[in-house]
């Protein structure tokens, strides 16, 4: 037998034993007994239950005067909304990444603009020739900023209609593109941010959730010089309000300037006629039409999702941090045939022997980052698993500490051979093993789309948007472009997914540095790949995962810092 490589714990071993003999262990059994550990789902529970607004009293009077106040909102003066980008929400939200907000009406481009600011319109009004023609311009935009807001910005908006453009704005245009000025401001969702410029023209965040590090710019971010926004935001972020109210999507049945109605959807079937104020981007609550019958219903679904989007949080921070540390993909610089996967039983080994860095072959690399924190080799499987580790608290220990261990959590996936647990069949064999913990489902074959064809993909996603959330490890199978002759697997987890559409927007995992990117990157990095299995981790995991821990209801970032 293969040499075991322990890392705290022994859960690996009952797992695949217990598969071995068709037998199953409780999670109770497979939990840690440390100072973090947590007990039943029923202990965690209590201190999320209060959150989210509380339903309105449960009577016919207030159910009748809720329904006159929403049907007198729905009466008022309708927005225009942006029909072009409406059209096309899912195939744009989905492969351009941005804030998936909802817009009262269409940014304009400036009609007094330049002569000049009219001609690159023009040529970038091509979606498929946008691509080189951007790249082409570069240069004229960087030595003239103001021509470039001029040619690309619609009232301070990177805006497209079409998915090619807005993959292509999302993934060429800098901000040093639009700006030269020392201090600008930049609003993604209903949150403001704002940047300095820095040596060679960079601009970086001097506050909000992403300070510090270097500007990107999303789809459908709004910009400008100075300290803030003086004219009216066009967007609405429904995104935010769902970490507020706990829904899991939300239909628009009338838009308006300053309210909004809506349905909003909790659980798989209750959809609650919601009225929204808007304060510019930001919405809130102002009443809820609840028959008196689905009261406790709507209660418990709220504290259910209340408790599931803690235990996301808690497994997002994870997947945050092996993003920002940058943790390398398990392949060796020199590579005899296929080998990936060969390196991080080296650098366990080096390690724990108390060295700074280790050979394989005649390469030599580093056991810690220039900060001294652990750089943990990784194959796309180990991404999964060291997430769900370090969510529940086990991690290795950073150069300073001294000590040479991984940290004992409330969960430990101790490791057997990497050679068995790289497999996505182990993965498949242990989800299936824990059906307490975790959901399987096998793609049917009709449903096999190659992400190459990526509007009948998106379609598709559309379409069944309820089979996929957040959390989900997908496992994505076929050809590649460096190998056409033999089928290859490829997981990673849906990072988050659009409030109106449902869809997922971002995935999260490791190809060859941890990073969170839009479908249509995998999509144009495999085209011929199709999802084959869809692994829902269950309340009770996401719970374990964030054992006593309680994380703010706001959304996670779309554009998480990267250090390495």
């Amino acid at each position: 037998m293969a040499a075991v490589f322990r890392r705290g714990g022994v859960l690996w071993l009952l797992l695949f034993a217990a598969c071995d003999k068709g037998s199953r262990e409780t999670p109770s059994s497979l939990v840690t007994g440390g100072a973090n550990q947590t007990h039943s789902s029923r202990s965690s529970a209590a201190p999320l239950r209060g959150r989210g607004p509380a339903p309105p009293e449960a009577t016919e009077l207030e159910y009748e005067l809720g329904k006159k106040l929403l049907l007198e909102a729905s009466q008022s003066d309708s927005a225009p909304g942006a029909p072009g980008f409406d059209r096309v929400r899912a195939q744009l939200v989905g492969r351009a990444k941005g804030e998936p907000v909802v817009l009262v009406r269409t940014p304009q481009f400036n009609p007094e603009a330049s002569q000049e600011a009219t001609y690159y319109r023009a040529r970038f009004a091509s979606e498929w020739k946008i691509w080189p023609r951007l790249v082409s311009a570069r240069q004229v935009f960087v030595d003239s900023p103001r021509l470039g807001r001029e040619s690309i910005l619609r009232e301070g908006y990177l805006y497209a209609e079409h998915p090619n453009e807005a993959f292509s704005l999302v993934s060429l245009v800098g901000m040093d593109w639009l700006f030269s000025e020392k201090e600008v401001w930049l609003e993604r969702g209903e949150v403001l941010m704002h940047a300095e410029r820095r040596e060679r023209g960079d601009y970086y965040y001097t506050d909000g959730p992403l300070a510090g590090s270097l500007v990107r710019l999303m789809h459908l971010d709004r910009m400008g010089v100075g300290a803030g926004p003086t004219e009216a935001a066009l967007h609405r972020d429904f995104r935010a309000l769902r970490y507020r109210l706990h829904f899991q999507q939300a239909r628009i049945e009338h838009l308006g300037e300053t309210q909004i109605v809506a349905s909003l959807r909790y659980g798989s079937k209750l959809w609650i006629p919601t009225l929204l104020g808007a304060k510019g981007a930001h919405l809130e609550l102002v009443r809820e039409v609840v028959a008196p019958s689905q009261v406790a219903e709507l209660r418990d679904l709220r504290a259910r999702e209340a408790i599931r989007q803690n235990g996301m949080s808690a497994l997002r921070e994870a997947m945050l941090a092996l993003v920002r540390e940058g943790m390398p993909f398990d392949e060796p610089k020199t590579e005899v045939g296929q080998e990936d996967g060969k390196l991080r039983a080296e650098w366990v080994k080096a390690y724990l022997a108390g060295r700074n860095s280790y050979k394989y072959r005649e390469d030599r690399y580093s056991i810690f980052d220039k900060l001294g924190r652990p750089l943990v080799p990784e194959v796309c499987v180990d991404f999964l698993l060291d997430c769900f580790e370090r969510a529940a608290g086990s991690w290795w220990r950073q150069k300073s500490e001294g000590s040479r261990e991984l940290t004992r959590g409330s969960l430990d996936l101790g490791s057997l051979d990497r050679t068995l647990l790289r497999r996505t069949r182990s993965l498949i064999e242990l989800a299936l093993a824990h059906p307490e913990w975790f959901e399987v489902w096998e793609v049917p074959e009709k449903e096999r789309i190659e992400l190459g064809y990526k509007e009948k993909f998106f379609n598709y996603l559309e379409q069944n948007a309820d089979k996929y959330q957040a959390g989900d490890i997908i496992l994505i199978r076929g050809l590649t472009p460096w190998d056409e002759e033999e089928m290859h697997t490829h997981s990673f987890f849906i990072y988050e997914t659009d409030p109106l559409a449902g869809i997922p927007i971002l995935i999260a995992g490791n190809a060859w540095r941890p990073q969170v990117w839009s479908w249509e990157a995998e999509a144009r990095r495999t085209p011929k790949r199709t999802v084959r299995t869809r692994i829902r981790p269950k309340l009770e995991f996401l719970q374990l995962l964030a054992g006593a821990k309680t994380f703010p209801e706001q959304p996670p970032p779309i554009a998480p810092v990267m250090e390495w």
